[in-house]
């Protein structure tokens, strides 16, 4: 199993439950919950035994979904931030913008789409992984005992319709940096315009730039920041939600600005 859905093999502990819009595939990313914050991303998780092992199905050898909703994470990163610096040469300036979160979680919901349709790469995977067995322990009464049975049960996903768990989609302790704009300005000497201009104008600055150049990530999906609706959809908008959006994009311009 690809190592970005480690939720499917781990040992996480989930809390408890929510609501949801439908084009979010039963997946919400919001909350009713008394107390808990209004960008908490809540679904349906896999059952645990008490030590917090994943439940196995006996029948099938796949891991069990809870029918109470869970808390899965949060897309309030623990850090927003913003820098900006320039440096000066001479009649030269580069000044430069960034933006970032830093431990926030995202949901791929795109990639789940994908893979609900056998058309992601990570379907692919599942289908020529052969056989597989879910880390776990078996749900057959012994689950909170001592000594609970440890699956040992393969499943075939090349035979087996598998498209995951909410759990699986929401990625954990997002961090992206985006350089949103890069600029090189050039200041024309004052003394030189004044006298080719006979004093008319006063100041000329040429400019290029560079907007959303690129950003560095620990995210592996299409879009960390999430652009799928705004906050006038309601409640705090779609960020943190990749569901089918495009990433800014990135856009060079030229300018000149004249002071007369």
């Amino acid at each position: 199993i690809p190592s970005r859905f480690p939720l499917r093999l781990s040992n996480q502990n989930a809390k408890t439950a929510v609501t949801t819009p439908a084009h979010c595939h039963k997946l919400s990313c919001s909350s009713n919950i008394s107390n808990a914050p209004i960008t908490t991303i809540t679904g349906r998780a896999w059952e645990r035994n008490d030590n917090g092992d994943i439940l196995i199905s006996p029948t099938t050898g796949q891991p069990v979904i809870s029918s109470k909703w869970s808390i899965l994470g949060n897309r309030e990163p623990k850090l927003r931030f913003g820098i900006t610096t320039n440096v000066s040469y001479k009649n030269f300036r580069l000044s430069a913008m960034f933006q970032g979160r830093w431990k926030a979680d995202v949901v791929n919901a795109t990639l789940r789409d994908l893979t609900g349709s056998g058309l992601s790469d990570f379907s692919v995977d599942l289908r020529e992984s052969g056989q597989h067995v879910f880390k776990g322990v078996l749900k057959d009464g012994k689950e909170n005992s001592a000594n609970p049975t440890i699956n040992t049960i393969s499943v075939d996903f090349d035979k087996v319709r598998y498209v995951g768990n909410d759990e699986d989609w929401v990625q954990h302790n997002i961090n992206y940096i985006r350089c949103q704009e890069l600029r090189l300005s050039y200041i024309v000497p004052t003394a030189w315009l004044a006298k080719v201009t006979n004093n008319t104008i006063s100041g000329v600055t040429v400019y290029v730039s560079g907007n959303d150049l690129f950003t560095i990530t620990n995210y592996k999906g299409t879009d960390v920041a999430g652009n799928t609706v705004s906050a006038a959809a309601g409640g705090t908008g779609g960020e943190g939600y990749d569901c089918w959006s495009l990433p800014t994009p990135r856009t060079y311009s030229f300018g000149l600005s004249v002071t007369f």
